[in-house]
């Protein structure tokens, strides 16, 4: 089993899923009832189209009819319609729900797919074949860049699957005809991995008990095998992660090129897992949750062990020992906080003595999954340093905690793994750097006891905190945690709302009738699509009656409230000045995030994930509604800091070597030594061995130190003091050979040619006379020799390449086994010193005066005419000595070639 967890904090990430049963509206004045449905708690699902469009679905109470109603407003939830999807049929209907876009949904009924468009002039259309009959497609999944179109999946009598494609929106699908035999899947390729293609389709087809991934071209029907024994395909931000049948079972494997490479994950355990949860996802990492069950015992336990990967997917790393994860849910409790890369909060079991890595007795003796999770405890754990291992230390307790808690007490928040309705996850946005709000208590351990939780908040990314509610709360924000909402868990009639953090608090009656409600959720109006800017806040609740119990309210019919708090906004705040130039006065301030927990230097430890980055805010005493945009808020001023050991991961290939003093080094894998060393800067062993593949297509690879810079972190390898480990721009070793041998061929000529003008020199001065015609001859063949040389080191495919960068020294890119960073170089744009010109002898003119002192060229490659010869014959007669000049003699046959 491999899911994904999704989170239900990260602002403009998520899809709010809400629900309508009763709604009511508070405006200062009586709430009127304006319908009332039969729903529950645990049987109503919806999802915001735009700021003031929400579709509802009602599910049946029964447990053997999965068939629903479905509603929509148009009005912030204010006024409802039912929807007539069947025709006159009253029977619940709709199966599922797929959205497509701000206006348009797929619903699979009982009665074929339909189309609704929740636009003013919109309604219900039955999607159909190119032949107009209905298609009874189950299952949908959209294109990641091609808007409207999307991919269906139908199942077939015969027990497999085919696929369909739409490109209108979902109006219209045709079947692909795929030359393939018992489809089983198929899912779009990652577009932010290498080698995507938009119409390539990744297909999973099964024959007996093995399988095989195929790519599929849709637009020109080529197919090409990917890998044999593939049982099932799953798209993850960058990643394809696959099931391959071997010998031993199911194995997991990864690609980030879209099929290129396929590669096992190596994970540094023995244990065998059946359920892997991506815990989070980035386009550079992954966390993983493997779920390594009891044997012995024949349980699964309420905990997993978190790995982190390096930037391709495939290699792991152990960096949190028993997180906790719901088996029931399958979520874990990691929660990456939002407009901050690279802080996590989680939550892993407490040990014996508290370091020893050995579970308490009660939590080791647990014989099934309900009672590990009633003995078992927990303690909240942060990172601010993207999770690394060894960098997670415990929560601070706010300040205003009871001093007589206990001894060392810490701060504990529920999360994902809670499966609890009185218990909100913790919350952040993307909008709202350094904000975080949870519940929790004060303790050893995590407690769900209603007595002790409270809620608390922290605007530094977790270092400090506060307590800002007594007793368990639900609760949302608008304008960057400007203006926050909550509601307690007790039966009641009215929220709270704060305009200064939580700082204080005023009571607002949503509820004039009497009764009193049980709120179990608060979301902004609007969900993903609110503006930030809007106080409009929706409460799900129960009626509470003498029958509901406050713990148990799943029974209950579900209200809603429309809360509009917007004749309560403060006074708007002044122009937001720029991030580096706040003024000590103004309502606004700048906030630097820094790794807390570094024991370095307060300066250094802004170096947060390699830069220091600013953002602005308002100041939390002042009370003005902020006019900072959310652009503004989610963007940042970075300055990248220099470059640190602890900036580095090991490279894939290389394995982690610990030295003393926290330091460590990276070893090659196949020669089991380091291969630079970087106190003296160079290169210390031959890793030719990590070639990659690359040089069987290009003339150059990215020589890797056996360092990487770790994923998300902006530090400049090429800034002063800056310890520079990316991999330098290589030649590939069968261009070396080639060099080599050339130079070799030119050393050998070149020696030839100086022993040749040697003999000329001593000749002349020993007082031995050649022919002239010989001696000629032989300086025209030695002209023409050492012409032929340089012609053919000149013309050289395998020149050596200098790069240079700002003209003093070689540039290196930040680019490794085909992944690129931003500060990469690439060949095509390097640029040379001014000084440094590059001329074509061969155009450039010759004055007269040069060409009356320049040496005769050497002879022609082809023969001269008959003719010619001739005249050179006699010409070379006329002068040649008389019988019986001096020198003649045996020296009138020497010649030289």
């Amino acid at each position: 089993v491999l899911t994904q967890q999704k989170h239900t904090t990260m602002g403009t990430a998520r899809v709010l899923l809400l629900a309508a049963c009763a709604v009511y509206t508070a405006r200062g004045s009586e709430p009127v009832a304006l319908q009332d449905f039969p729903c529950t708690r645990a049987n109503v699902a919806s999802r915001w189209f735009a700021k003031d469009r929400i579709v509802a679905t009602c599910y049946s109470q029964s447990p053997f009819e999965q068939s629903a109603d479905l509603y929509l407003s148009t009005d912030t939830a204010s006024t409802w319609e039912k929807q007539v999807v069947c025709g006159n049929n009253e029977n619940p209907c709709v199966v599922d729900f797929w959205q497509l876009d701000t206006h348009r949904a797929l619903v699979i009924t009982a009665h074929g797919v339909k189309k609704l468009d929740v636009a003013p002039t919109g309604g219900w259309i039955d999607v159909t074949d190119s032949a107009g009959a209905k298609v009874w497609l189950n299952n949908f999944e959209l294109h990641p860049t091609i808007k409207g179109r999307i991919l269906g999946t139908m199942p077939t009598l015969a027990g497999n699957k085919r696929l369909y494609l739409s490109d209108n929106y979902g109006l219209t699908f045709k079947p692909l005809d795929i030359p393939l035999q018992w489809i089983d899947s198929g899912t779009w390729g990652a577009p932010s991995a290498t080698n995507y293609h938009p119409d390539v389709l990744f297909v999973v087809s099964l024959a007996g008990s093995w399988g095989k991934l195929s790519a599929y071209n849709i637009a020109t029907g080529e197919l090409s095998l990917v890998r044999d024994e593939v049982r099932s395909v799953q798209r993850f931000g960058a990643f394809l992660f696959f099931f391959v049948s071997d010998r031993t079972g199911l194995e997991l494997y990864v690609s980030n090129s879209n099929g290129q490479r396929i590669s096992k994950t190596v994970f540094p355990t023995t244990e065998e897992s059946d359920i892997y949860s991506i815990a989070q996802i980035s386009e550079q990492e992954v966390f993983v949750v493997a779920h390594h069950a009891d044997c012995a015992k024949g349980l699964q336990a309420p905990w997993g062990k978190m790995y982190q990967s390096d930037r391709s997917g495939e290699y792991y790393s152990l960096c949190v020992e028993n997180v906790r994860w719901n088996v029931a849910t399958r979520k874990a409790d990691l929660h990456p906080v939002g407009g901050m890369d690279g802080v996590y909060i989680t939550a892993v079991s407490l040990f014996r003595n508290g370091t020893d890595n050995v579970l308490e007795e009660e939590c080791a003796a647990c014989d099934s999954a309900e009672a590990c999770a009633r003995v078992c405890r927990f303690k909240s754990i942060i990172s601010w340093d993207n999770g690394e291992a060894g960098s997670w230390v415990e929560l601070n307790p706010p300040a205003d905690a009871a001093a007589d808690a206990c001894a060392g007490c810490k701060l504990q928040l529920h999360d994902e793994a809670t499966d609890d309705w009185r218990v909100s996850a913790i919350k952040s946005k993307e909008d709202s750097p350094g904000l975080i709000i949870g519940v929790g208590n004060v303790g050893e351990a995590l407690d769900n006891s209603p007595s002790a939780l409270n809620v608390y908040l922290s605007r530094d990314a977790g270092e400090t905190w506060s307590t800002i509610l007594h007793g368990p709360h639900h609760f949302d924000w608008v304008n960057y945690g400007g203006f926050i909402v909550a509601a307690t868990t007790a039966a009641g009639q009215t929220v709270q709302w704060s305009t200064d953090f939580g700082s204080t608090w005023m009571p607002y009656k949503y509820a004039n009738d009497g009764k009193y409600y049980v709120v179990f959720e608060v979301e902004t109006a609007g969900g993903r699509f609110n503006d930030a800017l809007t106080p409009v806040f929706l409460l799900k609740a129960v009626r509470h009656s003498s029958l509901i119990s406050e713990e148990s309210i799943v029974d209950g019919d579900v209200v809603y409230f429309t809360v509009d708090l917007t004749s309560l906004k403060p006074a708007d705040c002044s122009a937001p000045p720029a991030p580096k130039h706040v003024p000590e006065a103004g309502p606004y301030e700048a906030f630097v995030p820094k790794n807390y927990a570094s024991e370095v230097s307060p300066e250094e430890s802004e170096c947060f994930m390699g830069a220091k980055m600013t953002y602005i805010r308002r100041k939390g005493a002042a009370q003005c509604w902020s006019k900072v945009t959310q652009a503004q808020m989610e963007s940042r001023v970075v300055d990248r800091c220099s470059c640190t050991l602890d900036d580095y991961e090991c490279d894939a290939g290389f394995r982690k070597i610990a030295l003393l003093a926290g330091r460590h080094t990276c070893e090659s894998e196949l020669t089991h030594a380091k291969v630079w060393d970087f106190n003296v800067d160079r290169f210390v062993s031959d890793i030719d061995a990590h070639v990659p593949d690359e040089c069987s297509r290009t003339e150059t690879y990215m020589r890797s130190k056996g360092y990487q810079l770790r994923a998300g972190f902006k530090c400049d390898p090429k800034a002063p003091n800056s310890l520079d480990l990316v991999p330098v721009l290589t030649k590939c070793p069968h261009l070396k050979e080639s060099e080599d041998v050339v130079g070799f061929i030119f050393l050998t000529v070149f020696l030839l040619c100086m022993a040749a003008l040697m003999a000329i020199y001593v000749g002349d001065h020993m007082g031995f006379q050649m022919m002239s015609a010989a001696r000629k001859g032989f300086e025209a063949r030695l002209s023409k020799c050492w012409g032929r040389m340089l012609d053919l080191f000149g013309r050289s495919a395998y020149a050596p390449v200098v790069m240079y960068d700002g003209g003093e020294e070689e540039s290196e890119t930040e680019s490794h086994h085909g992944r690129e960073f931003r500060d990469a170089v690439p060949l095509t744009a390097v640029s040379r010193p001014e000084d440094t010109v590059e001329v074509d002898l061969a155009t450039v003119p010759r004055s007269e005066e040069a060409d009356e002192t320049h040496e005769p060229p050497p002879p022609a490659l082809h023969e001269p005419p008959r003719q010619q010869q001739q005249q050179q014959q006699q010409q070379q007669e006329a002068s040649d000595p008389q019988p019986g000049d001096p020198g003649r003699g045996e020296e009138d046959n020497f010649m030289f070639d």
